[in-house]
């Protein structure tokens, strides 16, 4: 880890991102700068059964309720199909990466969350289908993830959330949100750590990017994202969630070392080595 990776850029790298095929070399990239590079990985047979399954060309497993509450007649996202398939997809690496639970084909049960799309949503695109087509789920559905129903025949449709307002949009596509997904959570398993209860004083000053990402929302958590040299930091604006209120994530120790200093974190605050190991 010689070269030093200035995060502070990163909004500037995904505004570059002129089409998925460029978020997932983004998405590979990042994952490689944090230690993970999977490349030779077996595939992902679970997926390739449940796809064939799909497309009727074997029956589900025996006992299996793969298809229940699947609607046949809508097209998987392109996106969906492309994130199973990358070979370096660090879900299927070590999916304890993530604490969630994919779920494919999409469907149509766990919407019961947020209920139906509101009928004056412009995510419906003029069209009556106020469903959503449920793609992952938090390891205790406490929230879903999912895109519009009316989307289903685009290539990267917009990625939702459930929270206690209803669905909230988590990332404008499908694939901003895996990458998004790897961004929010890699970094504080693999990389050093410091948390704290409250942002520290000096967080205001340091005048840290936003990585252009939207706010992470899950179980009741509000997240934003700041970039730093070698290094992320994780600021809840509720405080309510699994998290802590305040977390900065490094590649190295001493770039953890050198962000806690410019931020006037104490010595005392909680600082960990990385948890997993690749």
């Amino acid at each position: 880890m010689a070269e030093v990776v200035d995060y502070g850029m990163f909004a500037t790298w995904l505004a570059g991102c002129d089409g998925r095929g460029a978020r997932w070399t983004l998405l590979r990239r990042f994952q490689r700068e944090w230690g993970i590079d999977p490349d030779d990985e077996m595939p992902p047979l679970w997926y390739d059964t449940a796809r064939r399954a799909l497309a009727g060309t074997v029956p589900p497993p025996d006992g299996d309720d793969m298809l229940d509450g699947v609607d046949p007649a809508l097209p998987v996202p392109r996106a969906l199909d492309e994130w199973w398939r990358l070979p370096y997809n660090s879900f299927l690496y070590q999916p304890r990466l993530y604490w969630v639970h994919p779920v494919y084909p999409p469907k149509f049960e766990a919407t019961s969350h947020a209920g139906p799309i509101p009928a004056d949503d412009p995510l419906l695109h003029g069209t009556d289908d106020r469903r959503v087509c449920v793609f992952m789920a938090e390891y205790q559905y406490c929230n879903v993830w999912g895109y519009p129903a009316a989307q289903a025949a685009h290539a990267d449709p917009v990625a939702l959330v459930t929270t206690d307002d209803g669905w909230t949009v988590q990332a404008d596509t499908l694939s901003g949100f895996f990458l998004h997904q790897a961004v929010y959570r890699i970094p504080r398993l693999l990389g050093f750590t410091a948390t704290l209860d409250e942002a520290p004083p000096g967080f205001a000053d340091a005048d840290l990017p936003e990585l252009g990402l939207r706010p992470w929302r899950q179980l009741g958590s509000n997240v934003t994202m700041y970039g730093a040299p070698d290094a992320i930091v994780y600021v809840d604006a509720t405080a309510g969630g699994s998290d802590q209120a305040f977390t900065a994530a490094a590649r190295t120790e001493e770039a953890l070392k050198n962000l806690t200093a410019r931020l006037g974190i104490e010595a005392s605050a909680s600082v960990s080595p990385p948890t997993w190991r690749t």
